[in-house]
């Protein structure tokens, strides 16, 4: 009996793709546990020569580039474990943790989910694990400039912070968990459904835990911690200089904004979706001016001026109106703008 299906997408991983899969075979894997491998590049010429080396891994191709969702549902069609790991390929796993996870999760019905801390190359802790605020409110953080009054406010009223880097207990319970490493009970996924086919990339994660959290808890695991480059897929398609999910000022930005959008439209309410557009929207005018006085008195003439960047967030932002007929009704849609 296949214990876990471990669902791997790739976008032109390259050599990530390789380190990730030897963490999976070498150090974790035993014949409880398979490996799917789902490509969205069919002319990565790369890949037939990677799998070469990992022949256990079953190979599913989607045909085009698929984004995280569908790919990902691609893979859980074909799964014949009892839980279902979302792997990151740009993710290398430490030895034991598959077995330690399967475990953990026979010994704790009462969850859904789980998954690991994760931290960067250094050593440094990531984002692992996340609590909802009530409409997404948090988000409004990311606004420039005006994200920073939000968290001075947000600390003055003692808001609880809406993450977790890391458990620093046995498990630690969460809301929704990063989709780099996201251990679910395929049980769990047959009443709440698979990931939601509309989103491309960014965002698919915290409403399908959404869902899932109506069939049972979810927890960070301290025990382990995973190594996780964080975005370098998305990094080489979008041609971006950041590799986090927060930056709004480039190309990738549109994604992120998009995708936030179809979040809230889909596990809050229409009215909170509205809020949210009207709420950056009305920002524009203000980050510009903000952007404008920084660089007039920056002394730091060397350095680019930050209007470039603050000009692309306001494009970011007014070009996704075009979706708001797409965003009001929530019929089906793919919201992939690459």
């Amino acid at each position: 009996m296949v214990d876990l299906s471990v669902i791997i997408v790739n976008y032109f991983s390259d050599k990530i793709l390789k380190d990730c899969l030897q963490s999976v075979f070498t150090l974790n894997y035993n014949d409880r546990i398979e490996v799917i491998l789902v490509n969205n590049s069919p002319e990565d010429k790369q890949l037939r020569r990677i799998l070469l080396d990992f022949p256990h891994a079953k190979l599913i191709e989607s045909g085009y580039n698929a984004g995280f969702a569908r790919a990902n549902n691609l893979g859980i069609e074909g799964a014949k474990g009892r839980f279902i790991l979302l792997l990151n390929s740009d993710t290398v796993l430490p030895p034991g943790i598959l077995d330690y996870f399967i475990v953990w999760m026979d010994d704790h019905n009462e969850y859904a989910m789980c998954g690991s801390s994760l931290i960067y190359p250094d050593g440094s802790p990531q984002i692992s694990g996340n609590y909802t605020l009530k409409g997404g409110l948090n988000y409004l953080l990311q606004i420039p400039y005006l994200g920073k009054i939000f968290r001075g406010i947000a600390s003055a009223l003692c808001v609880k912070k809406t993450n977790l880097k890391t458990s620093k207990t046995e498990f630690s319970d969460v809301d929704w968990i990063n989709g780099a490493f996201l251990f679910v009970r395929k049980s769990s996924i047959e009443k709440a459904g698979k990931l939601d086919p509309d989103f491309f990339l960014y965002h698919e994660e915290s409403e399908w835990c959404s869902r899932l959290l109506n069939t049972g808890k979810a927890a960070i695991l301290g025990k382990f911690k995973v190594i996780h480059l964080e975005g370098y897929s998305a990094q080489k398609e979008f041609k971006s200089s950041t590799l986090g999910h927060n930056s709004l000022l480039d190309k990738k930005g549109k994604q992120l904004f998009l995708s936030m959008l179809v979040r809230f439209r889909k596990e809050f309410s229409l009215l909170w979706m509205l809020f949210h557009l009207f709420t950056f929207t009305l920002s524009i005018p203000l980050v510009l001016v903000f952007a404008i006085f920084e660089d007039i008195f920056s002394l730091a003439v060397s350095k680019p001026f930050k209007i470039a960047g603050y000009l692309k967030y306001s494009q970011n932002i007014l070009l996704t109106w075009q979706y708001l007929p797409h965003l009001v009704t929530n019929r089906p849609f793919f919201y992939k703008v690459i």
